[in-house]
């Protein structure tokens, strides 16, 4: 389980669910304010002025610890909930999401958004990365998109 939140509240969602053990299978991707960790910047390719190079993420010197680009393969599922696919994260799905655009895997996916701009940011970013082939993208894998607003 990636966790982009800086908190633990996932470990009081999963209890809420009975959800046990998750402890071990945990990472939290961005650090966290328990560990003092915290990794919080921009993409290396963003443009950043020279005295503000301390924006990107891949400067911060626990950048890599949880590199979770080389969990995601093809053949993993994934279910993303409250995460947009968003620029600055880019360097953890936009490998992952282009090529399950391109081939049929038949991975499972399930995208949690909230309303209708929520959806319509997710499939921008899908769309990007995957070329403007978001048919492909669908089409090759079973895709599920649930609005957790109604």
């Amino acid at each position: 389980m990636f966790n982009f939140n800086y908190t633990n509240s996932v470990f009081r969602i999963a209890e809420i669910l009975g959800i046990h053990d998750i402890e071990e299978k945990h990472v939290h991707v961005h650090g966290s304010l328990e560990n003092s960790d915290i990794i919080f910047g921009v993409e290396d390719d963003a443009k950043v002025q020279s005295d503000h190079y301390f924006f990107k993420k891949s400067r911060n010197r626990n950048f890599g610890k949880s590199n979770i680009a080389r969990h995601l393969e093809p053949e993993t599922d994934l279910v993303l909930f409250g995460h947009s696919l968003g620029i600055t994260d880019s360097s953890y799905f936009q490998r992952y999401i282009h090529l399950l655009g391109s081939v049929r895997h038949g991975t499972e996916l399930k995208f949690y958004h909230f309303g209708d701009s929520g959806y319509h940011d997710l499939m921008a970013m899908i769309e990007k990365y995957t070329n403007n082939k978001l048919s492909h993208f669908k089409n090759n894998n079973k895709f599920t998109e649930i609005d957790t607003s109604k």
